[in-house]
């Protein structure tokens, strides 16, 4: 969990014959905003993902 408005984290998952990394990087900001970079094959999950994300953090450049 992130307490700072400022901060970065990087975790890798393999499953199967894949392997996922998530970067995540968070500056101060008074707005949410949200920027997401992921391959064409997980496209159909990105309002998921964007869903997810906004439940937990609150504001700032992300």
């Amino acid at each position: 969990m992130l307490y700072s408005m400022t901060g970065y984290g990087r975790t890798e998952q393999s499953i199967g014959d894949k392997t996922f990394i998530v970067e995540l990087r968070s500056l101060n900001g008074k707005q949410f905003d949200l920027r997401l970079q992921m391959p064409a094959m997980l496209k159909p999950f990105e309002f998921d993902i964007r869903s997810m994300l906004s439940e937990s953090l609150e504001r700032g450049s992300i």
